[in-house]
């Protein structure tokens, strides 16, 4: 069976340390299978399809040029993709979300009809738009307007309006696509609406080998720390909240941190006048000494992070899966999360965690302390989750589900 991904991201064994890390893992697993050929197709910044083969993989970068005003680019680089694509003779194409131009593709009948489409929702843009500001005020969202906004000509309100736009692209996609995977009920809820006559699978996502191999998570530092990563400078995912939760805390926890992964600080002008926002909250809240930013994170990194914290805060508005807090669950660590979409999936209040309202700094903090002040409750909480998460993310059955979810499509769409 030949497969073919277009993703977003050049496949590797490697650990980059960015988003899209189930990608990876994924692959890697797919690729060592007797049963299956894995191909891999990427924009990339290149002038014309160029191969960029890895072991077990045929990879292909084509170029990649900016949309149109109808979501694709322009004609010479969607033919270039089309016959890349016939190079490749796949039994099946597996699109990797409808955040990119890949599924219009599908979705406006320009891939061969012989070959079936596997649309898998990564996460919705619109939906996020909805959310974008992460309940901030209109004068902290002007706040957060500096050099780098104004030289780019970029705002809140402009980014927002980027989403939305992209949004009906979105619709268009999944009502264009017969054969859907989804993450999590919720965003099944919204492949429902858009698409009621499709074809639907439930899929779960793979985590990188590290969480496998590791030891579950048991508390190893004396002073309370608390762990969270985000991979975008974006205020509906929330850092605003967790400082704020963290600050709350700090008045009873006075040597608490708060430990951020991702690539979020930037140097000079390239920072991203939200980042500057929230550096200048940090010190309003008398905390900056008290956060850690810590930059991109291998998987081992992240391993020993979750393993030495106290406790996992996930304060994003807007999720669809959320592979951070599988993450944290799988390793056991008790966490706190905001309620929101694929997180509901992932945990269960009060039995492999704890919720609390999008945006709302207070109850968070108040679940946190109850997870620093109640060793009863954090080791209730662990085993809990570690035990749901080893079955839901087990590598083997999501490989066996991937591989059914390929042979089914293939025989249903002769039917």
């Amino acid at each position: 069976m030949k497969v073919l991904w277009l993703s977003n991201a050049v496949l590797s064994a490697g650990d980059k340390g960015v988003s899209g890390t189930w990608l990876d893992a994924m692959a890697q697993r797919l690729a060592a299978s007797s049963r299956l050929m894995l191909s891999n197709i990427v924009t990339g910044n290149v002038s014309e399809p160029v191969s960029r083969n890895s072991p077990s993989i045929q990879q292909w970068l084509v170029p990649s040029s900016p949309p149109g005003k109808n979501g694709l680019p322009c004609r010479k680089t969607v033919e270039m993709v089309t016959r890349t694509i016939e190079t490749q003779a796949p039994d099946l194409i597996h699109v990797w979300g409808v955040e990119t131009w890949w599924g219009l593709l599908a979705a406006r009948q320009l891939l061969n009809p012989s070959v079936p489409v596997l649309l898998e929702i990564q996460g919705l843009k619109g939906a996020c738009a909805r959310v974008f500001a992460g309940g901030m005020t209109v004068s902290e969202q002007r706040n957060c307007r500096y050099l780098k906004e104004i030289l780019l000509g970029r705002s809140f309100v402009k980014d927002r309006k980027e989403l939305l736009e992209w949004g009906r692209f979105e619709q268009e996609i999944i009502a264009g696509c017969r054969f859907i995977s989804t993450q999590s009920p919720w965003v099944a809820s919204w492949v429902q609406a858009a698409n009621p006559d499709c074809t639907r699978f439930d899929v779960e996502l793979m985590l990188r080998q590290a969480f496998y191999d590791s030891t579950p998570w048991s508390p190893a530092s004396p002073e309370p720390v608390i762990f969270c990563s985000s991979a975008y400078s974006v205020p509906y995912k929330g850092l605003h909240d967790a400082i704020r939760a963290v600050a709350l805390l700090s008045r009873r926890f006075p040597e608490i941190r708060l430990r951020i992964a991702g690539s979020i600080q930037k140097s000079s002008f390239r920072q991203d006048g939200y980042v500057r926002w929230l550096n200048n909250l940090c010190t309003e809240l008398g905390i900056a000494n008290r956060v850690d930013w810590l930059g991109p994170l291998t998987a081992d990194q992240i391993v020993r992070e979750i393993q030495n914290c106290s406790a996992f805060v996930m304060p994003s508005h807007c999720e669809s899966y959320c592979v951070a807090l599988a993450e944290a669950l799988y390793l056991g660590c008790p966490a706190v999360t905001a309620y929101t979409g694929g997180t509901a999936w992932l945990a269960s209040d009060e039995v492999t965690g704890l919720f609390y309202p999008p945006g709302d700094e207070a109850m968070c903090a108040r679940q946190l302390e109850r997870i620093l002040t109640n060793r009863e409750l954090a080791s209730r909480l662990s085993c809990n989750a570690r035990t749901g998460a080893q079955e839901r993310n087990n590598p083997d059955s999501i490989i066996a589900n991937q591989l059914d979810i390929y042979r089914r499509t293939i025989a249903k769409s002769s039917d």
